[in-house]
């Protein structure tokens, strides 16, 4: 609630609600006014005081004109404040997002986390308008004629509205107190429906190749019915909320006591009109009230839900230490040690090598063996559990985080490009000049399949760059690494499932790449792996073996067994001695 506070006052919202505040406060007590006029026309139409009607009528009118005029000032500032509510959460949560390690994204399901970031964000603007503000009308419904029956008319009229007001203030604590975990629990199945939708539709391909859509329709069903349910449930939690009942008990009681004080010649047949019709805006007040709660309802389950994912504590500490530091890029590994959250089997154990700056290294082993792992700690995905990995002799914690992976570089197997245009895809949206754009592409073998699309740089590849083929993709992502002049590259596993033509351009585009930068290759390709500077060989997370290609080969069984598919010659006529 202390956040949810903090974004309402935040920044010029406290100049709104104040404007809010007063110009609400105005157009209510019009509405009462507006009620005792109508009994005074009432008692001058009776006593034959013409002028008096006349004058009454006037009044009514003045109110009609001028309390709409005054809820226009009103209903742009609660807008304000809703507005600036939403966008300052919509921020606050995806910063949080990116600030968030990629231990935490990768425990996510991303269907839940697009509910959040919409459904649950909108949800905190409803919070102000309307339903705040009309929980801010109901009560001044409320209170307002409470002050104008005590002004006008005698003091025992008082005592049944204001009872009403404690037995209504209760009877909305405990539908709300019935409400509330409803309102959490569909927050939560809209989350799954989202979820459930994005991971079918991605992999529909799969759906319908192996004939799953019965299946994948009676499980998105199933949470469809249960959301239908629970939609039920609140409903009739609405219907039977005692709040209305309430207000049609007050209004046949305040009448008859009205009607008594008339006998006793206490009132005028003018007053039990206008304080009547006081008493029925109280019924206003209870369906606002029945509505407005559910909606606060809804976004404090949307606020707990935000705030569940922002607060856990799984992002990378940022420092501003080293902030401009240039880097040459000398890596070394020094004991590292590594688990996955979640998991026991630690991913590296006490790793350590060391590359020089400019130097090749490449990382050999077999799938499981903590290669992609060891290239997401040097980017700092993950922060090491044991040991230290520095650059250029410091501790990487001690970068700043966007400054250090400004250095570095990764080209994976999988490339994602986003539907957008080649050129943003190849400078990621930054503000590069397309003469650099075209060389880093040349410089990457792309330019020429780039030149023969529709519209060249400005064709828009479509989600994922499924227009294009798989090397045209990774020469895409060769050229953002040119294109951003990184101090290391990182290549995993670049070239695999790339045919022999393709494989050409791409080493063209890689070696050209890798001048005067450090380099760390994940790969099998003999081509790649024989010129590398030196090789490690992993094996369960822990480094078995180092050297050279010929090194290797001489001493690793396991190592050549690795590339037994490259030679043509028997592993028998390779000298065994050392074997590791």
């Amino acid at each position: 609630m202390a956040w949810l506070v903090h974004h309402i006052l935040a920044g010029k919202n406290s100049i709104y609600i104040v404007s809010w505040l007063a110009f609400q406060i105005i157009p209510t007590w019009f509405v009462s006014r507006t009620r005792l006029e109508v009994g005074n026309v009432v008692n001058d139409f009776i006593n034959g005081d013409f002028s008096g009607t006349l004058l009454s009528i006037l009044m009514i009118f003045v109110y009609a004109v001028l309390g709409p005029v005054i809820s226009i000032i009103a209903n742009f500032s609660r807008e304000m404040i809703a507005q600036n509510m939403e966008r300052d959460v919509r921020r606050e949560f995806f910063h949080a997002l990116l600030d968030k390690s990629q231990a935490f994204h990768d425990s996510q399901k991303v269907g839940d986390i697009m509910a959040r970031s919409t459904e649950d964000v909108r949800s905190l603007n409803l919070l102000i308008n309307p339903a705040l503000s009309v929980l801010m009308e109901a009560a001044l419904i409320l209170l307002i004629p409470i002050v104008v029956i005590a002004f006008n008319y005698p003091p025992s009229l008082l005592i049944l509205p204001l009872g009403f007001i404690i037995s209504f203030i209760i009877s909305i604590y405990f539908y709300y107190q019935k409400l509330s975990p409803i309102a959490k629990a569909q927050q939560r199945l809209y989350g799954n429906l989202n979820h459930h939708i994005l991971e079918e539709i991605t992999g529909m391909i799969v759906v319908k190749s192996s004939a799953r859509e019965k299946e994948a329709t009676g499980h998105y069903n199933g949470i469809a019915d249960e959301y239908r349910a629970l939609n039920i449930k609140m409903g009739k939690l609405q219907a039977k909320s005692k709040s209305v009942y309430l207000v049609l008990l007050l209004s046949t009681s305040c009448l008859v006591h009205a009607i008594l004080l008339y006998y006793n010649g206490r009132l005028t047949v003018g007053d039990i009109v206008a304080y009547y019709s006081i008493v029925l805006t109280y019924q206003q007040a209870a369906h606002f009230s029945v509505w407005a709660f559910t909606a606060v309802s809804k976004a404090s389950a949307g606020a707990d839900r935000l705030l569940d994912l922002m607060n856990k504590e799984t992002f990378i500490p940022r420092t501003t230490t080293h902030k401009r530091r240039e880097i040459s890029g000398d890596i070394e590994f020094k004991n590292v040690t590594f688990t996955y959250p979640d998991e026991t089997r630690p991913a590296l154990i006490d790793v350590s090598f060391k590359l020089n700056r400019n130097e090749t290294l490449a990382i050999v082993g077999m799938t499981g063996s903590g290669k992609s792992t060891l290239i997401k700690l040097i980017s700092r995905l993950h922060d090491v559990d044991g040991g230290i990995i520095t650059i250029d002799g410091v501790d990487i914690t001690r970068y700043d985080l966007d400054a250090l992976r400004q250095h570095i570089s990764v080209i994976e197997q999988d490339i994602f490009l986003f539907p957008d245009t080649i050129a943003r895809n190849i400078s990621l949206g930054r503000d590069y000049p397309m003469e650099g754009i075209k060389h880093a592409a040349v410089t990457a073998q792309a330019n020429d399949f780039i030149q023969q699309l529709p519209m060249g740089y400005d064709t828009e590849i479509g989600d994922k760059g499924i227009q294009l083929s798989g090397g045209e993709r990774q020469r895409i992502a060769i050229a953002r690494a040119f294109l951003s002049d990184p101090r290391i590259l990182v290549l995993d596993d670049s070239t695999s499932a790339i045919d022999a033509v393709t494989e050409e351009k791409i080493q063209r585009a890689i070696a050209n790449v890798q001048k005067h930068r450090t380099t760390i290759l994940i790969t099998h390709r003999l081509s790649q792996v024989r010129w590398a500077d030196a090789i490690i060989l992993l094996q369960g997370g822990r480094v078995t073996a180092t050297g050279t290609h010929e090194e290797l080969m001489a001493k690793s069984r396991v190592y050549r067994n690795i590339f037994m598919s490259r030679f043509e010659g028997e592993l028998d006529d390779v000298d065994t001695s050392g074997d590791a």
